[in-house]
């Protein structure tokens, strides 16, 4: 193995490491459409994750935010999506 190689493969297994340290330290991520079951006929969503048993998820400023717990007279009914 010439010494490119090795270089090559140090920095590969540095990158690893690196990768799973910041792996590690990911708590939470953001919302994103992804995350959404179904909206509610008052514009709220529903995570994936949760449902109705959850929190909702709004939109504030073209971003998802965590809102409070779901309450059908609050954030109204699950809509279908077909």
């Amino acid at each position: 193995m010439n010494r490119k190689d090795e270089n090559l493969l140090q920095l590969q297994d540095r990158l690893k490491r690196v990768e799973a340290q910041t792996n590690d330290m990911m708590i939470a991520g953001t919302p994103t459409a992804a995350d959404v079951l179904m909206p509610t006929d008052k514009g709220y969503y529903l995570p994936l994750e949760d449902g109705i048993y959850g929190h909702v998820l709004q939109n504030e400023g073209g971003y998802l935010k965590e809102g409070k717990m779901y309450d059908q007279g609050i954030h109204g009914l699950p809509v279908s999506l077909v």
